[in-house]
């Protein structure tokens, strides 16, 4: 590594990782669009617990290395003792590949933000439905899986998933317009504003996207304003309930009153379903897009 290498700083270890590897071919490694890959590289948004992990393992590196710069770049870490649930994979470590994946940062981020809140470990596994001895373990540094992370830990605490990686500096890194819309909520009570975006803000839900299946249109990060839906149905983007979270998708009304279920991202398959079953889970149409900025 170079003398401008700065260990700190995500993009930087990022830029480390791929060597020559372009945009798109890293991207296509790590399983992901190359607009996403693009903002993690040039600084602009940081990757949540998914993609942090694809990113590792695509590139054999540690995963507290990549999100924190601490610990060894490559090579084993001392680990505590895996529980029964994470060996059988089961509520919360699902998705987790076997031997889980360890990431002391997280651990620390976590026990951090409960001492924060005065939250108690029994109160917590009360709420989220967990053993103590597997909500311990995530407190050791075991990762917990992406839907559990996302659908359960994150609102507990109140926080974007990303705090847990990335602590108190993930906050610092918000250098785009959705900062004002998620966290200085007064400002936007400006009659000129509103008739820019030509939406009445006491009326409009706020939604921030937490994956790229709608990429290129929404990456990670990018926040939504949608309304609720007051004529008729028509073909648009939506903020839908897709049962333990909400999704933003593309609903496309078909001749036959069925209406197609889509994602940007071709990855992701879409499938079709009736017009007034998809309308019961629509909470609101999207009016509003607001992208991150550098």
């Amino acid at each position: 590594m170079g003398s401008n290498y700065d260990a700190t700083s995500f993009s930087s270890r990022l830029k480390a990782i791929i060597g020559e590897d372009n945009i798109n071919t890293a991207a296509q490694k790590c399983g992901m669009t190359a607009p996403a890959f693009s903002k993690y590289l040039k600084g602009i948004s940081l990757p949540g617990l998914e993609f942090l992990v694809k990113i590792a393992r695509a590139y054999d590196v540690n995963i507290e290395w990549l999100a924190t710069g601490c610990g060894p770049m490559r090579g084993a870490q001392l680990r505590p003792m895996e529980t029964k649930s994470l060996k059988e994979k089961k509520r919360p470590f699902e998705s987790c590949p076997d031997g889980g994946v360890y990431c002391p940062e997280f651990g620390k981020n976590l026990k951090r933000l409960r001492q924060e809140l005065g939250l108690t470990i029994e109160k917590l596994c009360w709420n989220l439905d967990v053993r103590s001895e597997d909500y311990e373990a995530m407190e050791d540094g075991f990762l917990p899986g992406f839907d559990f992370l996302e659908e359960s830990l994150a609102p507990i605490f109140g926080c974007n998933p990303g705090v847990f990686f990335y602590g108190e500096s993930f906050l610092q890194t918000k250098n785009s317009v959705r900062q004002i819309f998620l966290e200085k909520p007064k400002i936007i009570k400006h009659v000129e504003i509103e008739d820019v975006l030509n939406i009445d803000f006491d009326d409009a839900k706020l939604f921030q996207v937490l994956n790229d299946t709608m990429a290129p249109t929404l990456l990670t990060y990018d926040t939504v304003l949608c309304k609720e839906i007051t004529s008729t149905f028509s073909s648009g983007i939506y903020v839908i309930d897709a049962g333990l979270s909400q999704e933003v998708r593309r609903l496309t009304l078909t001749h036959n009153s069925m209406v197609i279920i889509s994602c940007d991202n071709s990855q992701v398959p879409s499938y079709t379903t009736k017009q007034n079953e998809i309308i019961k889970k629509i909470i609101g149409k999207v009016a509003v897009i607001i992208k991150s900025i550098s």
